[in-house]
């Protein structure tokens, strides 16, 4: 447990965890005296506590969804975009917007690409990115290529550049289906890193703020079980007692009554506190990506999408709950585990002896195939097997139904030359001493497609995965 002036002063700094007994006594303390909640981070008891053998202090996860998508990403990307855009000038915000439409992402990236809207005001005020969680995460991971492609950085760009690779090393293994021991020590040397570049070169530095609407000002974000609520920005805060004066607030009185003349200060927040237990509760409760909220949110999609078309305003929950059930039975009924494009009876006795189709059975070639809600394309990669030191991807070639139940994909191995320093992603070469062959698709290491991503006026093929193969 540790004091929020203590974290902004250093994010690396050790302290106690909270144990049960601690809090309750930080409870009842509250309740006797409400000013307390502030310097305790607690505000009332839990009614889950009600629950036998469930306590708050150790049965509490964290979202990464939230505090990483829609919490450290976002500000962590702005303030490098502001280095580049407003304090260096090497591009403007419009060319900057041309980069991300231009930029081809791939099939699996497509419905999350980023959206080509952003605006100098997001960078020089507290507005945020108007970004998606998952857009956000198709962004952090593109951004080395449409920030360093065509440009000279300098070594304090670089020193920039190195908090977004920090950033995408620990998503990659906090987003990651199955994590080693290894893997969770190296998040913990990722994270410390991140607390001390951030602390080095983004915070304490002020910014004079713009004129903002109150709706355009980044939402405020959860408390964490350690310390209090906080939004990105603790400056944002109004706190109930007027004359008290925190270390972020930033917000200085001039001669005229009404006129504020208001500074930016950039702090460490909550969210990456929550950092760096994540390692901690990985190696208890498993995977994070098992316990992030964004597949409740996706099951609910429904209700924002039919409340903004219904009227019906007698009886709200009936009409919302009637329409989640319709929609509901038409999807189990026309939902398969299994969807591709008709193509070709495939009538190859190679082909058919190499898979060990049986005569009367049918295999279909086809364009495109999504298995399990990943689809399988020629061009795009996939991989094989992982090692300790490079994984093996794979160019898929051919895509091939059997029998309307499984996928088999024809695909053709390529080396992975290096790590890019640059880019922070695997430059890939095809591997001419390697043969090809055909897998099914419950044999690959990873289930997850990757596209190739390439710059501009260079023959060079990067692969960028969303997570870390184990």
């Amino acid at each position: 447990m540790t004091a929020r002036p203590d974290f902004r002063l250093d994010g690396n700094h050790e302290a106690p965890m909270r144990t049960k007994e601690e809090h309750n006594r930080q409870v009842s303390g509250v309740e006797s005296k409400p000013s307390c909640s502030s310097r305790y981070g607690v505000k009332r008891s839990c009614p889950l506590n009600d629950v036998p053998f469930f306590h708050c202090v150790e049965g509490s996860v964290f979202d990464s969804f939230h505090d990483i998508l829609e919490g450290v990403a976002p500000y962590i990307i702005k303030l490098v975009l502001r280095h580049f855009i407003v304090r260096r000038q090497l591009f403007s915000e419009s060319e900057f917007n041309i980069r991300v439409a231009s930029f081809c992402y791939g099939s699996p990236d497509s419905k999350n690409k980023p959206s080509a809207n952003f605006q100098r005001k997001m960078f020089t005020s507290r507005k945020n990115l108007r970004q998606g969680g998952c857009q956000m995460w198709c962004l952090m991971r593109a951004l080395p290529f449409l920030i360093c492609d065509g440009i000279e950085c300098s070594e304090e760009d670089k020193k920039h550049m190195e908090v977004v690779f920090l950033l995408q090393d620990i998503t990659r293994i906090v987003f990651a289906f199955e994590v080693s021991p290894e893997d969770l020590d190296r998040l913990d040397s990722r994270v410390y890193r991140l607390l001390e570049q951030y602390k080095c070169l983004l915070v304490d530095t002020h910014v004079e703020v713009e004129d903002e609407d109150e709706e355009d000002v980044d939402d405020v974000g959860e408390g964490g079980p350690v310390l209090q609520n906080e939004g990105l920005e603790a400056e944002m805060e109004v706190e109930d007692n007027e004359g008290e004066v925190e270390p972020g607030d930033d917000t200085v009185e001039t001669e005229e009554p009404r006129a504020k003349a208001k500074k930016w200060i950039i702090h460490l927040f909550n969210k990456m506190h929550h950092l760096k237990h994540y390692s901690d509760m990985i190696r208890l409760r498993g995977p994070a990506i098992r316990l992030w909220c964004a597949k409740f949110e996706g099951r609910l999609k429904i209700f924002r999408q039919h409340s903004a078309v219904y009227c019906n305003f007698v009886n709200i929950p009936k009409t919302m709950a009637r329409m989640f059930q319709l929609a509901n039975i038409l999807k189990d009924d026309e939902e398969s585990p299994l969807e591709f494009q008709q193509g070709l009876v495939v009538t190859d006795h190679n082909i058919l002896r190499s898979l060990n189709i049986r005569a009367g059975e049918e295999l279909v070639m086809t364009n495109s195939a999504t298995f399990r809600r990943e689809e399988y394309r020629p061009g795009l990669f996939v991989t094989l097997l992982a090692s300790d030191f490079y994984p093996k991807f794979a160019l898929i070639s051919n895509v091939f139904v059997h029998q309307n139940q499984s996928v088999f994909l024809h695909v053709k191995p390529w080396e992975v030359l290096c790590l890019s320093a640059k880019y922070n992603c695997f430059k890939v070469s095809p591997d001419d001493q390697s043969l090809s062959s055909t897998v099914n698709v419950l044999s690959l290491q990873n289930f997850r497609t990757v596209a190739p991503w390439c710059v501009r006026e260079s023959p060079s093929v990067y692969l960028s995965p969303r997570t870390i193969f184990v």
